[in-house]
């Protein structure tokens, strides 16, 4: 949905970050497999063309090390299941605030030697 599109990459410019956004799964992946280096990426379950479940084994297969922070309104088996099977991958439910998606990117900063002072 473009307008969480435009918030979430708000809320992340917010917090410092520089951000790229896709308009789908597909797109993200093109532009992974075309070169674009990233330190993190944020999937929705729900995006169009290719769901954020369907876009993480492509997303593992070129960049198998990379963090995947899913975000999701519907939290279930078949969710919790996506971070069981893939490593580096955390759940995030929707809505969630700006504390909230601060804390969920922060691990991986510091695992990255990213994060910043307090």
């Amino acid at each position: 949905d473009e307008l969480i599109q435009k918030a979430v990459s708000a809320q992340l410019r917010r917090l410092g970050h520089q951000v790229t956004l896709t308009s789908n799964g597909h797109e993200a992946l093109m532009k992974l497999d075309a070169g674009l280096v990233v330190d993190l990426a944020i999937l929705d379950i729900t995006m169009p063309i290719l769901d954020g479940a369907a876009t993480l084994p492509h997303v593992r297969r070129l960049r198998p090390n990379l963090g995947v922070i899913v975000a999701t309104g519907k939290v279930d088996d078949a969710t919790h299941a996506l971070t069981r099977t893939f490593r580096d991958v955390t759940l995030l439910p929707k809505p969630y605030s700006l504390g909230e998606l601060k804390s969920e990117i922060a691990p991986w900063l510091e695992r990255l030697g990213l994060a910043k002072p307090k």
